[in-house]
């Protein structure tokens, strides 16, 4: 659990031999940017709460950066728990609720990559949409959503009002990995970077520990120079 300011943070969630970065927000109740994949609430996120003497049941909101199995997989988990609302873009809305939609447009992409039936999270409901621009109070911190299309269609970079941190999720992935990465559109990817980069981030959270840096923290210079280096991956 990293520090990033008074009562914001990033947790590091296990996920196949890599992570998954989950923003915290602690204040008015628990705000969680991404809740990881479906085991995250509970092996994770629920211990390090309870380290500060807090719970799930006191999450209230769940901002989502974007509806794939290992960024959204905790949702059913932490509404089981608790009455946090789930919030997230329109256009990513139906992977939410209906997990097998992701996988089947995935395997009609990369057919020897996924598997056209898999589902790895229980479906839930989305409480509320959010847009481009939406000024937005999470547990009594102020954050600005900005739509950053690219990786998904309804992608999201969630930027702390207060310190200018940005919680990319999977929007920017700089040299990537082994594997695609997944673009939705890759023109929009790259007009969703330079948005971001003008915006000059002070912190950027990532999705995951993405090359060059593998590190899911940015700060100074590598912020700058990750940006640069997704859009020429």
């Amino acid at each position: 659990m990293f520090k990033l300011d008074e009562g914001l943070y990033a947790i590091d969630c296990p996920f196949k031999g890599y992570t998954v970065s989950v923003g915290c927000i602690i204040g008015e109740g628990v705000g969680l940017i991404d809740c990881g994949i479906k085991e995250s609430p509970v092996q994770v996120l629920q211990p390090l709460l309870r380290t500060i003497r807090l719970d799930l049941k006191e999450v209230v909101t769940v901002l989502l950066t974007h509806g794939h199995f290992d960024h959204c997989g905790g949702l059913s988990e932490i509404k089981r728990a608790s009455r946090a609302s789930a919030l997230c873009h329109e256009m990513d809305k139906p992977l939410v609720e209906d997990p097998p939609l992701v996988f089947r447009l995935l395997h009609s992409r990369f057919p020897g990559l996924y598997d056209e039936e898999t589902a790895e999270f229980a479906a839930e409901g989305i409480d509320r949409v959010v847009d481009d621009g939406d000024a937005i109070n999470i547990a009594g911190r102020d954050v600005t959503v900005l739509h950053t299309p690219g990786h998904s269609a309804g992608s999201l970079c969630v930027l702390d009002k207060e310190t200018n941190v940005a919680f990319a999720g999977d929007s920017f992935q700089g040299e990537g990995e082994d594997r695609p990465l997944l673009f939705h559109c890759f023109r929009e990817y790259v007009e969703s970077l330079k948005r971001v980069a003008q915006s000059a981030p002070s912190m950027i959270v990532l999705g995951h520990p993405f090359p060059p840096f593998r590190k899911s923290i940015l700060e100074g210079v590598e912020v700058d120079q990750f940006l640069r280096r997704s859009i020429d991956a």
